[in-house]
């Protein structure tokens, strides 16, 4: 299970339920204190316009400067007091400041940081030397600077805040403090009105948060950091990655200074002095956090008491906050994306003047913003996602709408809108570098953005809407998103498949969760940390393991957080950074498991070592199987988690036996090593039996470890271990060093055996080459083209061996008919046969072709063929076609003619080629562009077709062309006649015939008739008809109508004032005012009383949302206390005690006036005396004063005075008692002992204290 620590903030100090015991030291004044505590507690910052949006859940309206006292007391060691924090105070806070207060207000109060120990002192200029005094937490200096200042301490387990209260404007609107850095302090840095204290490493340690002052209307005016007598770094580029710049020297003078023309006094000014584990901005929601390429986080803008373009940065490694140049505008509900070279855009969000277009990027580098392009269009509460391709996409928010962000040109393009808007949607980029959109205020549907394609593709539909949810990426490519409103707060979770596209139902949360952050885990599982839970804000956290699809509990966070940002960080952690109600505090959660655990890897350990499956306090030899170390029971360790000796009764072989000569070792128990290595003795049989012809006894070496052989012994080479088989093989002996005999041998292949060969084709014998059986003695004859028997002639043959016999086979010759005696050589030669006889009568005879064959073939038309005579071998003489007779066939072309014999024999036998005279016509014209051809008495084909020149006139016979050519004998159309109309209605064309005419446009063609009071005029019968009165009503409240017939509609403004109504149902008195309808009351959503907060909805319309039961309120009755809201309505306290322990009064409560003491009957008997006037009188020892004048007191023993009447003189006093106080002609209740006021307290800080208190309770009645 992970764990959650807020080592990088300091959690808040629970509510205080009325007033605390307080604690006196010998300098306090409690009374007086606590009327300096209450009369801060009164101040409120007013209800920002753009505050924390938490759709169903308690919204901010109004903030208390003063938080809750946080001391139980304080100690004094060394002449100062150092503060005693409540547990709760300081529960995980790993970065704690150690705050020591002086004893007078003239002196130093001290900072330290207790991680590094650097320190500051300082004390305010020009202070009185006033006592310190402790109430309900806090520590108080009255009268500090004059009688018109108060000074209070609000110690934190991070540092302090000092409260300087101003009864009236001071002369200065300034203080100044004067301070001494510590020997640790290596620089100073003022970037953005925060003034940091930092290390020789350039770290940040201490801080001086930008400083503001409230006043008595409630609102907050930032107040100016300045330092004197010090140098200064001003650079807003990460003091981490430079060198400090000395401040030369240790003696500075910080200056608070603000515009004093814009305050209403009474004001409370608050400083606070820190160290930078926590933000120094509140952000309550909206605010961004981005993780840089270098591990740090950048997180910028937000909401808190007020919207703010205020950036800082958290450095991971130190644990500490950075403060980064301020936006250059303000921001909340907007997108930060990480871009090239490891910037950031941000873009949109809202601000005080509404959503904005504008987009910035912050340049890590320097630390310096820079505007960018503006989008086409406002987006706030939208999703934005870094695309494969180096651009972003911003998508939804109230529109569709979608644009993309190029930043390698500053530029923004439109990309295609949703489908829907989506407000609070969440945006995925896929694995594949698609976007997933899920969600949006009422939408459970989902869409897909290609950045290839650049299309939105509608995909599945989860099971519900979603909106304020938590998505992220799985390992495997799902989408798991969880939680959200629907619009109730749900517990419900679904995965989306992109391969399939469609939802699956995830096990569901313990609890319903909204505003949560859900982050995806290196190890594979998403963390949901806190969120809302429509009742509660919460602390907790789960886990969900995609392979079960279940969720489970984790360690809850020292604090609740909604609406907050959450980033993985590079070291697996998670940081959750601000939200509602903690907006200045970062908790880490770190699901590394602890020692014991069991693991996977070394990565899922806190401790860094995953042995033997689980986490172990060290590397415990890597889990190798070679020692005797282990770290799980199941492995043989005492404990799960810690490293030790494998016990003895586990039997682990530590070291495995090496051969049959050496044995294995087992862990004894005792020791973390393997016992020695050890062996058998020295002659010790070993190895399998004899295994071979030459295989002898084995026996053991003697030696350990890799010497702890086994001895294979063998047979001497004397050894005869295989016998021969034949007179082809040969026996073999061992060799003495082998265990098996050497390989079979025989005789080679080739070597004579059987004895000499017996006939003509028997062949000597030989040995095969083979071995063991296959060594044979092979019986060979002569191959069968061994000639055993040579031929007598050309008709007889000579005999070869068979291959197989040893005997020459039987004398034979060529059979009757076999050619013989060589080629032919003559025309009319025959080829010579064989007689088809044996021995000397195997003959061959002389032949010749016979008359019938032709020996000399025709060459021609005009040559004739030669036949042999059948008797002579030569072919007769040659002989040709008389001249003049016809050959070569008909004519073939047009200039071809008859083709006639030469008369001539042999080669000169041809056929001579005629053709036509060059007076023959042989194609005719084709037209007026053509030419006719002749033969030219030599070819006997026509000459190519000829034309007239191209270009020359001629007609195509059609009127709607002009300037006809001829182009290669064909006429060509010209160029058509320009036929042109100047009348929508007359369309202009041409005829073949007639040529150029005008003919009517189709009815219902478009046209004009000079009148703009008309619009949609058509032709008709080639005669343009007006259409139908232009509407020139634009549904505008605020502007006067009409049509002018020369320009069109004409728009002029209403006067301006005049009642309208601009369709938000959160806005009144809209009135005219330049044609626009505007309200001139921006937000009239009240409260709808003390115990329900008015908020405007996305769809315009006021609702009403509850505040938490408990929260304090006024039922109009003064004789109930502790008022508090349930269910919206403000519910009756305790009634009010209005016992005055006075005998003499009748003690009774009006709801109109409070408790009401009305004096019994005087002369009423009560102890020790008689009534008189309302007061218990001891009898004869004085008078009650009465009408103007004050009564007189009694003798020595001191009766009390009477009250006197308006602008009477006081009662005269006994010797001891005193009388009753001096009249004051402005006091209603004149004279006497009714008020005492220490004198101590001038008259004058009491009243503005009870102004302020008064103030607060109108604020609050107004606002109910």
């Amino acid at each position: 299970m992970g764990a959650m620590t807020s080592g990088c903030a300091d959690a808040p100090a629970p509510a205080e339920s009325g007033a605390q015991i307080r604690e006196q030291s010998i300098l306090s004044r409690p009374s007086s204190a606590v009327g300096v505590v209450d009369a801060i507690r009164s101040f409120e910052i007013a209800a920002p316009d753009e505050g924390v949006d938490i759709h169903g859940a308690p919204g901010v309206e109004a903030h208390p400067v003063l938080g809750d006292g946080t001391i139980d007391g304080v100690d004094e060691v060394g002449g100062r007091l150092r503060p005693r924090l409540k547990p709760e105070a300081s529960a995980g806070v790993e970065r704690p400041a150690r705050v020591e207060l002086p004893i007078r207000g003239n002196e130093a109060f001290q900072v330290a940081d207790e991680t590094s120990g650097l320190m500051l002192r300082a004390s305010l200029y020009g202070s009185a030397a006033a006592d310190a005094e402790i109430a309900d937490g806090y520590v108080v200096y009255r009268g500090v600077l004059g009688d018109q200042t108060d000074v209070l301490h609000r110690v934190t387990a991070t540092g302090t805040e000092d409260y300087l209260t101003f009864e009236t404007e001071p002369a200065d609107a300034s203080v100044s403090y004067s301070i001494e850095l510590g020997d640790t302090v290596a620089g100073l840095r003022l970037v953005s009105n925060s003034l940091e204290l930092l290390d020789e490493k350039g770290v940040p340690r201490l801080r001086v948060a930008p400083p503001y002052l409230v006043d008595v209307d409630g609102y907050r005016y930032d107040a100016t950091l300045d330092v004197d007598g010090c140098r200064v770094d001003t650079s807003p580029a990460s003091p981490l990655d430079r060198t400090p710049i000395d401040p030369g020297a240790r003696q500075c003078t910080v200056h608070v200074s603000w515009d004093g023309d814009a305050v209403t006094y009474p004001a409370v000014l608050d400083p606070s002095w820190t160290t930078t584990g926590s933000m120094s901005t509140t952000r309550y929601s909206g605010h961004a956090a981005t993780l840089l390429p270098n591990g740090r986080v950048l997180v910028s803008g937000g909401a808190g008491p007020i919207v703010t373009n205020t950036a800082e940065i958290y450095d991971p490694a130190t644990g500490t906050w950075s403060t980064a140049a301020g936006m250059l505008y303000l921001r909340n509900r907007h997108s930060s994306n990480l871009i090239a070279n490891g910037r950031v855009l941000v873009a949109g969000g809202g601000g005080v003047s509404g959503t904005t277009t504008s987009a910035e990027i912050y340049d890590p580098a320097s630390g310096v913003w820079t505007l960018t392009g503006s989008m086409a269009e406002g987006h706030e509460a939208h999703m934005s996602a870094s695309l494969g391709n180096g651009q972003v996409l911003v998508a939804g928010g109230a529109t569709a709408g979608a644009e993309l962000f190029d930043p390698a040109t500053g530029t923004w393009s439109a990309a295609p809108n949703m489908s829907v808007g989506r407000v609070n949607a969440r945006a995925v980029v896929l694995q594949d570098g698609r976007v997933l959109a899920t969600g949006g205020v009422s939408q459970s549907s989902a869409e897909i953005y290609d950045p290839v394609a650049n299309t939105w593709t509608p995909t599945g539909s989860a099971s519900v809407p979603r909106h304020f949810h938590g998505a992220t990426l799985l390992l495997d490519g799902r989408v798991l998103v969880a939680g959200g409103y629907t619009p109730g707060t749900t517990s419900s979770a679904e995965v989306y498949d992109p391969a399939s596209g469609f939802w699956s139902p995830a096990g569901n949360m313990s609890i319903p969760r909204a505003y949560g952050t859900l982050t995806l885990l290196s190890n594979g599982t998403a963390l949901m940390a806190g969120g809302y839970d429509g009742m509660n804000f919460l602390a907790t956290a789960e886990v969900f393991d995609p392979v079960s699809g279940t969720w489970s509990s984790t360690n809850s966070m020292a604090v609740p957080h909604v609406i907050h940002a959450a980033v993985r960080l590079a070291n697996d952690r998670v940081l959750v950074v601000g939200g509602y109600n903690n907006g200045r505090s970062c908790e880490m959660y770190d699901f590394a498991e602890p020692q014991g655990a069991a693991c996977v890897n070394d990565a899922s350990c806190s401790t860094g070592s995953c042995v033997d499956g689980v986490c172990c306090n060290t590397a415990c030899g890597g889990g190798a199987t070679n020692d005797c170390q282990a770290c799980s029971v199941a492995a043989g360790a005492a404990i799960n988690g810690t490293c030790g000796p494998v016990s003895a009764a586990a039997a682990v072989v530590c070291r495995p036996d090496a051969g049959a000569c050496d044995v294995a070792e087992i862990c004894n128990g005792a020791s973390t090593n393997c016992p020695a290595d050890a062996a058998e003795p020295a002659g010790t049989a070993c190895g399998d039996p004899s295994s071979g012809a030459c295989d002898g006894p084995d026996t053991c070496s003697g030696g350990v470890g890799a010497t702890a052989t086994c001895n294979a012994n063998v047979l001497p080479a004397t050894a005869v271990c295989r016998p021969d088989s034949g007179e082809c093989d040969v026996a073999e002996n061992c060799d003495g060093m082998s265990t098996t005999c050497p390989a079979d041998a025989a005789e080679p292949a080739g070597t004579a055996c059987g004895g000499a060969p017996s006939g003509a084709c028997d062949a000597q014998d030989t040995c095969s080459g083979g071995v063991g059986a296959t060594a044979t003695c092979n019986a060979n004859v002569e191959p069968s083209t061994t000639v055993c028997r040579s031929d007598s002639g050309a008709c007889d043959v000579a005999e070869t061996c068979n291959g197989s016999s040893t005997t020459c086979p039987a004398d034979a010759a060529e059979p009757a008919g076999t050619a013989c005696g060589g080629a032919p050589n003559g025309a009319c030669d025959a080829q010579d046969t064989c007689s088809g006889m044996v021995g000397a009568t195997a003959t061959c005879n002389a032949n010749v072709q016979p008359a019938t064959t032709v020996c000399r073939a025709d060459v021609g038309d005009c040559d004739t063929a030669e036949n042999c005579d059948g008797t002579a071998t030569t072919c007769p003489a040659d002989a040709a076609e008389p001249a003049g007779i016809s050959c070569g066939g008909a004519p073939n072309g047009a200039c071809d003619a008859q083709d006639t014999c030469r008369g001539m024999v042999g080669a000169s036998a041809q056929c001579n080629a005629n053709v036509q005279p060059s007076t023959t016509v042989c194609r005719a014209d084709a037209g007026q562009c053509d030419v006719a051809e002749n033969c030219d008495g030599t070819a006997t084909t026509c000459p190519s077709d000829g034309f007239v020149p191209n270009g020359s006139a001629c007609s195509d016979g059609d009127a709607c062309t002009e300037n006809d050519t001829c182009q290669a004998g064909t006429c060509g159309s010209g160029a058509p006649p320009a036929c042109t109309s100047n009348d929508p209605c007359l369309v202009a064309t041409c005829d073949s015939v007639q040529g150029c005419v005008l003919v009517p446009a189709a009815d219902g063609t478009a046209c004009g008739d000079g009148n703009a009071c008309t619009l949609d005029d058509t032709c008709e019968a080639g005669v343009c008809i007006a259409g139908p009165a232009a509407d020139c009503d634009d549904g505008e409240e605020c502007t006067d109508d009409t049509c002018d017939p020369e320009t069109g509609c004409v728009y002029d403004d209403v006067v301006t004032g005049t009642s309208c109504d601009d369709g938000n149902g959160c806005t009144e008195g809209d009135v005219c005012d330049a044609g626009a309808c505007v309200p001139t009351i921006g937000d009239a959503c009240d409260d709808g009383g003390q115990c329900q907060v008015g908020a405007c909805t996305v769809d315009l319309a006021c609702a009403y949302v509850p505040l938490e039961d408990g929260t304090a309120c006024e039922d109009d009755d003064l004789c109930t206390v502790e008022d508090a809201c349930t269910a919206g309505e403000c519910a009756p306290g305790t009634p009010l005690d209005c016992d005055d322990l006075e005998a003499c009064t009748n003690d009774s409560c009006d709801p109109a006036r409070g408790c009401v003491h009305e004096a019994v009957e005087d002369g009423t008997p009560c102890d020790g005396g008689t009534c008189d006037a309302g007061a218990c009188v001891p009898e004869g020892e004085g008078g009650a004063g009465g009408g103007n004048e004050g009564g007189a007191g009694g003798a020595s023993e001191g009766g009390a005075g009477g009250n006197g009447g308006g602008g009477g003189s006081g009662g005269s006093g006994g010797e001891v008692a005193a009388g009753g106080n001096a009249g004051d002609d402005a006091s209603p209740e004149g004279d006497g002992c009714s008020c005492n006021v220490p004198a101590s307290q001038s008259p004058s800080r009491g009243a503005w204290i009870a102004a302020l208190l008064a103030a607060a309770f109108l604020r609050r009645k107004r606002a109910a």
